[in-house]
């Protein structure tokens, strides 16, 4: 079943497209809503060559119009490292209905961005505008919540790497002999970990499941590694936790370049444990809900160029 757009025709009677658009100009945006790469969130990878190809211009020409429509029209949002643009006010218009299974949709294209500053440059566009869609407005506060919760996760992340750094300089001191002999008794619960038969395995049952997950090297006897298991172990949490832990993190950050490099225990294993193994999977869409989503595709009417 193909997606349909649906253009409302004032598109043709609005003050920007009569006193500004050039022909090229038109049919651009109209091949901009209506390429068979669009979403419905407007957020999409737009390959130059491919658009070159599809409407038959060349390469050149079609990055001096992207350009004029983001920097003079501002009518897009481009990102030249992920080849993604953002069509700024196509998620005012194009949901008609709402409720679950289109939050439920718009969350799975939103999870296939991968320049998620496209998201928050759209969302807070959309939140300026009043008598919007309900669910495009909680989708929108959803995705601003979401930022703002990453920039702090990766503020913490960056102050425990420095702490952890700094841990590191104080390991590599020398300190007389006198202080490893009081240290000795401190040190039981350390060397109780690589005795401890049990939990060596669950340890070895761990790590070896997030580097199969993760395709990493992470090594089954890093001191801090194991103080992290041991920690959340002694505190109720079960292999299977720590099993869901890295799962759901993987799906969350996996595709993130941002968020990727805290894939590793120091992070997914750390004080927030007990908050990652309790934050839902992004859900997937059911058949009766993608049946939704394809009806809402029919529907698209509206006006693009609202400041």
């Amino acid at each position: 079943m193909s997606v349909k757009r649906v253009v409302d025709t004032s598109f043709w009677s609005d003050d920007k497209v009569i006193d500004n658009f050039s022909p090229e100009d038109k049919l651009f945006m109209l091949y901009l809503l209506t390429n068979p790469h669009t979403t419905q969130l407007g957020v999409y990878t737009l390959s130059r060559k491919q658009a070159a190809f599809e409407i038959g211009w060349s390469v050149e020409t079609i990055g001096t119009l992207l350009d004029r429509f983001e920097r003079v029209y501002k009518i897009i949002k481009c990102s030249p490292e992920t080849n993604e643009i953002a069509i700024v006010n196509f998620l005012r218009y194009s949901i008609i209905a709402g409720g679950k299974p289109v939050a439920d949709l718009l969350q799975k294209e939103i999870m296939q961005v991968k320049d998620k500053s496209l998201l928050v440059y759209v969302a807070k566009r959309v939140l300026q505008f009043k008598n919007i869609n309900a669910t495009v407005k909680e989708v929108c506060e959803k995705i601003l919540l979401k930022e703002k919760e990453s920039t702090k996760e990766k503020e913490e992340n960056q102050n425990q790497n420095q702490n952890q750094n700094d841990n590191d300089n104080d390991n590599d001191k020398s300190y007389p002999k006198s202080y490893h002999d009081s240290y000795n008794d401190s040190s039981t619960t350390r060397t109780t970990i690589r005795k401890d038969t049990n939990f060596s395995d669950q340890a070895k049952d761990i790590i070896d499941y997030l580097n199969a997950k993760l395709d990493t090297k992470y090594k089954t006897d890093n001191k801090k590694t194991l103080e992290l298991i041991k920690a959340r172990l002694k505190e109720g949490f079960t292999v299977e936790d720590f099993k869901t832990v890295i799962d759901k993190k993987s799906f969350e950050w996996g595709n993130d370049s941002n968020m990727c490099q805290y894939l590793r225990p120091v992070t997914l294993f750390s004080t927030k444990f007990e908050s990652y193994l309790n934050q839902p999977f992004t859900k997937h869409m059911t058949a009766s809900e993608k049946n939704v989503y394809e009806i809402a595709n029919h529907e698209f009417q509206g006006n693009y160029f609202d400041d």
